[in-house]
């Protein structure tokens, strides 16, 4: 899991490449567990809603590019463009349709996107 999210942070900026499904998946898990963390160490600090939502806030800015760029590589995985990245943008079926994507087996050959990790 953890070699999982080391390689997300690494590829913050890189939209070029594979990521494959378990790296995918193991990262969204890891990105689950540390939001839980975080809720554990704020929530009996008892701090204002205000500071409570500003900190999680700021935690999704920090991983909104990093996630593009973990789904785009994922969507390659698969020898799908990137831009099928914009089916998040109709409601409902976008997502369940993105969600089926991702849950797809890699590709076992070298495709336009790279070569398999």
């Amino acid at each position: 899991m953890v070699a999982a999210f080391k390689k997300f942070i690494s590829n913050y900026f890189n939209f070029k490449g594979r990521s494959t499904r378990k790296d995918f998946w193991f990262t969204i898990l890891d990105i689950f567990i540390i939001t839980i963390i975080i809720g554990f160490i704020v929530g009996p600090l008892q701090l204002e809603d205000k500071i409570v939502n500003l900190i999680l806030e700021l935690y999704g800015l920090i991983l909104i590019i990093p996630m593009l760029s973990l789904e785009i590589r994922r969507l390659h995985d698969i020898n799908k463009s990137g831009w099928w990245i914009l089916l998040s943008l109709i409601p409902g079926i976008g997502s369940i349709i993105l969600i089926v994507f991702y849950c797809t087996p890699s590709i076992n050959e070298n495709n336009k996107y790279g070569a398999i990790e």
